[in-house]
């Protein structure tokens, strides 16, 4: 009989310190980790892209509203300054979050030789 108390004894410890260690395991993770803010990535600022793409029109661009534009096999919202009608190859000049900013090529072109 006396191993039984022993054994419950025992048994009554583990819980208690589960509960202890739980509530700072618990605790830390409720304090956001502030040891570990150093290893947060920093959020990119938006910048314009480096290597000058093209794409190829697929909803018309019409100022001030967004067209469509499909640009490395992907669908983009597009936004120029001129319209722009569809099957037009665009440069890429600027991309912003979800949008992507687009000169008419020839545009680019008739620029490049006055």
């Amino acid at each position: 009989m006396g191993y039984l108390v022993g054994f419950a004894a025992f048994i009554g410890v583990a819980i208690l310190a589960g509960v202890f260690f739980a509530n700072i395991f618990l605790g830390i993770i409720a304090c956001g980790f502030p040891f570990l803010g150093s290893l947060k990535k920093e959020e990119k600022p938006e910048t314009p892209m480096f290597t000058p793409s093209t794409g190829v029109v697929i909803k018309a661009i019409f100022p001030p509203d967004h067209g469509q534009i499909k640009y490395s096999g992907s669908f983009w919202r597009a936004v120029a300054e001129e319209p722009i009608l569809e099957n037009t190859v665009v440069q890429i000049v600027e991309r912003k979050g979800l949008i992507i900013h687009v000169l008419p090529l020839d545009a680019d072109k008739k620029e490049s030789m006055e």
